[in-house]
């Protein structure tokens, strides 16, 4: 189990990866969230969760301007965020050819299968 800066235990998934890199790119909540495509509110409860397991705020955020910047934190966390997601893009891709690869074994063995019991061969 990963602990936090306080001694909570965390309960970051893959998403909050994902919703603090779109964060990062839109510089703002309402984009971010269009872009990924949920709401803004679903959106905000996610970071602010995500910063209370942290410890801290990971964005500035400008009721006037509507857009938002990194804090230090936010920044320091940044490269580590973006490994993690590109790890999880990559675990993604093994997973989908283990299953793609596994399904197709399965259809070369029901066919040699089938082939032996009717007497057909494929060629």
């Amino acid at each position: 189990m990963v602990f936090s800066a306080r001694g909570v235990a965390m309960r970051m998934n893959v998403n909050c990866v994902r919703y603090f890199l779109a964060v990062c790119e839109e510089r703002s909540f309402s984009e971010a969230a269009r872009t990924i495509g949920i709401s803004q509110p679903t959106l905000s409860v996610a970071i602010q969760r995500l910063e209370d397991e942290l410890g801290g705020r990971l964005f500035e955020r400008s009721s006037s301007s509507g857009t938002v910047r990194l804090t230090d934190l936010g920044r320091s966390l940044r490269p580590h965020f973006r490994k993690l997601d590109r790890c999880v893009g990559r675990m993604e891709l093994v997973a989908r050819a283990a299953i793609a690869d596994r399904h197709q074994t399965t259809i070369s063995l029901l066919r040699q299968k089938s082939s032996k019991r009717i007497g057909y061969h494929p060629v």
